[in-house]
């Protein structure tokens, strides 16, 4: 993935796009697991906020944090995701993730992305 691509994908998403993910992205441009692409890093044009991943109804009007600072990089197949947390910087360009769970809304499980690909590619691709 060459740099111009990264910079159309930003533009669109109005936002830098994390260090560690245009990294990842230079080498590969997504690792998904499975045959139908839901479980994995998603390829760089699937990137989207939370707030365009998933539905939101009249009763999540009680969760507690902003769906635009959350960028959906990774899905487990049943409609949870991993993302990067925009209000999490962690180093010059950078931010934690976390899981955010579909049933409960919850945000669980912070670490860097380097971390994630290392947990994932243990136990989802070995």
């Amino acid at each position: 993935m060459d740099q111009a691509a990264l910079n159309v994908k930003s533009i669109s998403l109005g936002i830098e796009l994390p260090a560690a993910i245009q990294e990842f992205y230079k080498v590969q441009d997504g690792l998904l697991a499975d045959g139908n692409g839901v479980l994995g890093i998603k390829p760089l044009q699937q990137l989207v906020r939370l707030s365009e991943y998933a539905y939101f109804d009249e009763y999540d009007d009680q969760i507690s944090y902003e769906c635009e600072n959350y960028l959906v990089f990774s899905g487990d197949g049943v409609g949870n995701a991993r993302c990067f947390d925009l209000t999490q910087p962690i180093g010059r360009g950078d931010y934690l993730t976390v899981d955010w769970d579909h049933e409960t809304r919850e945000l669980t499980h912070p670490m860097s992305f380097w971390r994630y690909l290392k947990d994932f590619s243990i136990t989802e691709l070995w």
